[in-house]
This record gives C-alpha cells, sequence and structure tokens, in this order.
C-alpha cells in the first residue's frame, strides 16, 4: 500500500531522463529514500510485536520445550472436554502444568548460580601468568600515569601540539614538485570523462543481495535492520533497483546515505559505570569457582 506509489513516482521519473526531459533527480532520490524509510519503518511498527529485555532465554532447551508442549496439550483437551474439574483428563492437565513450571523455575535459579563446563575448561587451561593477567584486565582498572606530553600539561597546549605534528607529517617535502603536481591534475581534470556505466541493476541482482544480507545486526540511524528488507513485500526489490538505476544516471546519491556514527567502545578498565561493589562481587565469584575446581583436581 504505501510502496506502491513510490514505484510508480520512480518509473516516470525514469522514463522522463530517457526521453531528454527536465527532472529534479537529487529531490526525486531524496523523496524515494525517505519513503521508503517511512514505508518500512511504519509497516515494522504495525505489524511486527516488540519484545521485551530478556525476551530470549538463553537456558531453554528441548526438555522444557516438551513439557510446554505436552501441558498446551493436555489444557487443549481439558477445554475439549468440557473443563471437567476432577477426573483423569483434569489430573493429566494439572500433573503437566506442575512439571512445565517447576522445569522453568528450576532452570532460571540454575542459570543464575551455577557455572557451565566451557567456564570451568577455561579455568583448567589456563597456566599461572595468563590467568592473572585476564584477572587484572577485568577487575583491576588501571589508570593512565600520562601527565605531559613534551614538557606540557595544559590540554590547550596539548591538542596544539598534536595538531602541528600531524600536519608537518603530513607536509610534501617540496611545495615546488607539489604544487607541479596539482597544476597537472587541474589541466588533466578539464578533460576528464570517466568510463562509460556498464552496469544495470536489475530485480533478480537486488533480490539475491537481500536474501543475502546478514541477520541479527544492530540498525542503522534509521532504525532499519537486514530483517526490515528480509521481511518486506518483493515490490521493494523493483523499487531499489530503480533506484540504483537512477543513482547512476544522475550521479547522485541520497542524503541519507552520507550519515553514520561511530560507538566507541572502552575497555573495562577505563569504565565509570561499573561500580566498585559489581567489581566485588565478580571477583568473589571467579575466587569461589576457582577455589571449587582446585578442591576438585585435589581429591581426584
Amino acid at each position: 500500500m504505501w510502496l506502491e506509489p513510490i514505484v510508480s513516482n520512480l518509473g516516470t521519473v525514469l522514463n522522463q531522463l530517457r526521453n531528454g526531459e527536465f527532472v529534479c533527480v537529487r529531490d526525486t532520490i531524496d523523496d524515494v529514500y525517505v519513503n521508503v524509510v517511512t514505508a518500512l519503518n511504519s509497516a515494522a511498527n504495525l505489524h511486527v510485536p516488540r519484545s521485551t529485555k530478556n525476551f530470549c532465554k538463553f537456558w531453554w532447551d528441548e526438555e522444557v520445550k516438551q513439557l510446554k508442549e505436552e501441558s498446551v496439550e493436555s489444557n487443549n483437551m481439558w477445554k475439549t472436554a468440557g473443563k471437567p474439574r476432577h477426573g483423569p483428563i483434569f489430573d493429566r492437565r494439572q500433573r503437566c502444568r506442575a512439571r512445565y513450571r517447576r522445569r522453568v523455575r528450576d532452570m532460571e535459579k540454575s542459570s543464575l548460580t551455577s557455572y557451565t563446563n566451557d567456564l570451568h575448561e577455561c579455568l583448567l587451561k589456563k597456566n599461572g601468568p595468563t590467568f592473572w593477567w585476564c584477572w587484572k584486565s577485568k577487575f583491576e582498572s588501571r589508570t593512565s600515569t600520562c601527565v605531559e606530553v613534551d614538557g606540557s600539561v595544559d590540554s590547550y597546549v596539548i591538542v596544539n601540539k598534536f595538531a602541528n605534528h600531524f600536519s608537518s607529517a603530513y607536509t610534501s617535502n617540496s611545495p615546488i614538485r607539489a604544487a607541479g603536481l596539482y597544476a597537472d591534475y587541474i589541466s588533466m581534470r578539464k578533460n576528464y570523462q570517466g568510463l562509460p556505466l556498464t552496469v544495470d541493476f536489475n530485480v533478480e541482482l537486488v533480490s539475491n543481495v537481500i536474501a543475502k544480507l546478514k541477520r541479527g545486526k544492530a540498525a542503522d540511524l534509521d532504525n532499519l535492520t537486514a530483517e526490515h528488507l528480509i521481511h518486506s513485500h518483493p515490490i521493494l526489490s523493483v523499487i531499489l533497483c530503480k533506484l540504483f538505476n537512477l543513482i547512476l544516471i544522475s550521479g547522485y546519491v541520497p542524503t541519507g546515505f552520507g550519515y553514520s556514527y561511530t560507538v566507541p567502545i572502552c575497555k573495562l578498565q577505563d569504565s565509570r559505570v561499573k561500580s566498585v561493589k559489581t567489581r566485588a562481587v565478580e571477583r568473589l565469584i571467579f575466587l569461589i569457582a576457582l577455589i571449587a575446581r582446585l578442591i576438585i583436581l585435589i581429591a581426584r
């Protein structure tokens, strides 16, 4: 419903360009990009349920799944029988529900108090220096000891020194030679025509690329993921095909393609969020696990 007008608009613009008519291509490309993003987000908000935090339970296994299926089956049978309050059907429903709920509670508790075999194997394989190196990297915060740069402690002076250093590093050794090369570049640029574009996007190519996108990745600035493209209507491949051909013809890309952001990932010892209490608890847990493992090895 929201994508059909975009297809017709793109087809009209492409036909006008091929016929030599004047079209404001930049506004058309930007409008198509904004409309596609808005349509995908609107459709996702209306038809895709949102999951809460901790929705995916990592401790869920086949046994819990089987118990859930038995509970659902016994409950449906109980409803079909008229919801009796006693008898074998009622007793089976109660037993299945109780087993399923008890298993879920046990798995939730064990996920918080037990260690996996992978952690035990990691502890076994670590030698002394490597283990304590990992320990210090996790729990001991190390502050930077650098308080001055080239004899200066003022941040403004240090920034200027860094700027001057990198500016001199990228300065040409011969200004005369650099000016000559720049003049040659300007003279050659006047007659540069570029190679003819032989790439022509088609719907099959776009559809294959969308199908091969990796799922489970973070969303972009427009809050779109690969799942939005994969699970959208097939008409989206037609729209993207026409849009890419229009970009090649005009040589203009949407403004949204130039937006990006960088997320710096700091190390644990540089994090200001982690409290001292949390560090102490994690240190105690690691010590308990290590001692328990050593006791087991000695007992053997």
